[in-house]
């Protein structure tokens, strides 16, 4: 299981000193930062790689693209 690190509006990690802060961005498997969307509770998509993550059970993992 991978850990992201999370960062707030300003691109600072969020660590246990500054938990508190609300997460604007998560790391994405292609090295960028995967960005909060508007209007979407805690999913984030990443705007290189199109990959999109969501909070579950504490981390945020990859949401996987259903196939028609």
């Amino acid at each position: 299981m991978v850990v992201r690190k999370k960062y707030d509006h300003w691109g600072i990690e969020i660590t246990t000193w500054n938990k508190t802060n609300v997460v604007a961005y998560v790391d994405c498997d292609c090295g960028q930062l995967a960005r909060r969307e508007l209007g979407k509770y805690n999913h984030f998509k990443c705007s290189s790689c199109k990959k999109e993550y969501k909070l579950s059970n504490g981390s945020y993992i990859e949401i996987r693209a259903e196939k028609n």
